[in-house]
């Protein structure tokens, strides 16, 4: 099981129980701001599973590469690194500026941050 669909059903197993708590505690009396609070968990932990279900889907290669790119190394150091052609990181390169909607590596970068495929902060391979 990948460790996308280990979280998606770690997250729904958990979303059930939250979401049977919070019926429960609702129905019997209890102070406003633990409603709240549990109001709260329950949204925020929908939120999570809308965002894995809507965002896009990376092959394991295509995140390998994506990675290397977006610390600077061209297409043909990042075929070296990974064993493959570089007209196959062109490939990939072009699928994940296409499954990010993005028109340029810069932009499926920003992409890449917001959806967790790329650390906010990136360091090349010197650490700088």
């Amino acid at each position: 099981m990948s460790s996308q669909t280990e979280l998606q059903h770690t997250q729904t197993t958990e979303s059930s129980s939250l979401s049977k708590r919070i019926v429960d505690y609702l129905s019997s009396a209890i102070p406003t701001a633990e409603k709240l609070q549990l109001i709260d968990e329950l949204l925020f932990s929908f939120t999570l599973k809308v965002d894995l279900l809507l965002s896009p889907k990376l092959t394991e290669r295509e995140q390998e590469c994506f990675r290397l790119l977006a610390l600077g190394h061209d297409t043909y150091q990042v075929a070296r690194v990974l064993g493959i052609s570089q007209r196959t990181v062109e490939k990939h390169s072009a699928s994940i500026k296409e499954k990010l909607k993005a028109e340029n590596l810069i932009q499926a970068i920003r992409e890449g941050m917001k959806w967790g495929y790329l650390p906010p902060k990136l360091k090349n391979f010197e650490g700088r």
